[in-house]
C-alpha cells in the first residue's frame, strides 16, 4: 500500500486522532498527513501511507476554506474556543465587509493567535497562554491569493468568506484583523478546508466511513504520479539493479522531478542532473 488519502477530517478531533484511527484500522505505523487542522476545522486533510509520507513535502502548499464568522465579538482565541467578550454593538454592511478585505489579499504580513502551535523560544504559543503567560508574537509573511464574502446576513452580523492562502496563513488572524478594521471585533465560528495539497472536498471521504469501511481506503487511493506533476521514467532490468541500491542512471529527462518506475510500479524518486537521474529515495518493501 504506498499513496495517499483524501480524508474528510470530523470537527472535534485533532489531525493527529485521524492517524491514530488509520493507525489501528490498517495496521500501519507509517501514516502522516500534510497542513495540521485544528480540532474546530472540518475538511480535506492529505494523508500518506508507507513510503508516501516521504512525498509529502511535495504537494501543493495551495489552500482553500470556507470561514464563518460572527462580528461583534472577540476572543484570546480569535475563535469560539475560549470565553467571548462582546466588543461593539455596531453593525457594518456588506459593502463594508467588501472593501476591507481588499486589504487581506495578496502578500501581507500576520500573526498568528496565542493559542496557535507557533513556537517562540521553543515553546508552543497555547502552552505560554494555557499558562497564563504573554509573549510577544512574531509577524509572519504570508500570501492570499483570493478572499471573497461569500454571503452575509446584516442583522446577526455572520457571514462566509471562501479563501484561497498559502500555507502557514491562519484564518482566525483574517477574521481577527478583519473585525479590528472594522472596529467591530470579529471571530470565527466555524471553518472548512475545501482544499489543500492537490486534494478537493469534492473528492474527500469522511475519515468515519474510512474507519467502518477500511476497503474504500484501497479503493481511492492516490498514487502519488496522479497528484504531483512529475515525469515517469520506465526502467530496464539492469536501470533496476541500480536504482534499487541507489545509484544513478543514464537518462534523458525533461523536468526536474522524476517518479521511476519497473514494471509499472514506482519504485524511487530522482531529479534531473544533466543527462542522469539521480535517486533521492528508494520506495521498495
Amino acid at each position: 500500500m504506498f499513496g495517499f488519502l483524501n480524508v474528510y477530517k470530523p470537527a472535534g478531533i485533532t489531525s493527529h486522532d485521524v492517524i491514530s484511527r488509520l493507525r489501528k484500522v490498517l495496521h500501519i505505523k507509517k501514516i502522516g498527513h500534510a497542513g495540521t487542522l485544528d480540532p474546530l476545522a472540518e475538511g480535506v486533510l492529505p494523508v500518506a501511507i508507507l513510503g508516501a509520507t516521504r512525498l509529502l513535502d511535495f504537494l501543493s502548499n495551495e489552500k482553500e476554506y470556507l470561514a464563518t464568522f460572527q462580528l461583534g465579538f472577540i476572543s484570546k482565541s480569535y475563535d469560539t474556543e475560549t470565553e467571548l467578550e462582546k466588543y461593539f454593538d455596531k453593525k457594518v454592511s456588506e459593502n463594508d465587509i467588501k472593501n476591507e478585505l481588499k486589504n487581506f489579499e495578496g502578500e501581507i504580513k500576520q500573526k498568528p493567535p496565542i493559542y496557535s502551535a507557533v513556537k517562540v523560544g521553543g515553546r508552543k504559543l497555547y502552552e505560554i497562554a494555557r499558562e497564563g503567560e504573554t509573549s510577544e508574537i512574531p509577524e509572519r509573511t504570508i500570501t492570499v491569493n483570493k478572499i471573497s464574502l461569500e454571503n452575509f446576513d446584516y442583522e446577526t452580523q455572520t457571514g462566509q468568506l471562501k479563501i484561497n492562502c498559502s500555507k502557514g496563513t491562519y484564518i482566525r488572524s483574517i477574521i481577527n484583523d478583519l473585525g479590528q478594521n472594522l472596529n467591530v471585533g470579529g471571530i470565527m465560528a466555524g471553518l472548512t478546508r475545501t482544499k489543500s495539497g492537490g486534494m478537493s472536498v469534492e473528492n474527500s471521504i469522511n475519515l468515519n466511513d474510512l474507519i467502518e469501511n477500511p476497503e474504500l481506503i484501497k479503493n481511492n487511493l492516490i498514487s502519488p504520479e496522479n497528484i504531483l506533476p512529475f515525469e515517469c521514467y520506465n526502467l530496464n532490468v539492469e536501470e533496476f539493479e541500480k536504482v534499487k541500491n541507489g545509484n544513478s542512471i543514464t537518462a534523458k529527462c525533461q523536468k526536474q522531478n522524476i517518479f521511476v518506475k519497473f514494471d509499472n510500479k514506482i519504485v524511487a524518486y530522482g531529479e534531473k542532473s544533466d543527462n542522469q537521474i539521480k535517486i533521492k529515495k528508494v520506495f521498495l518493501q
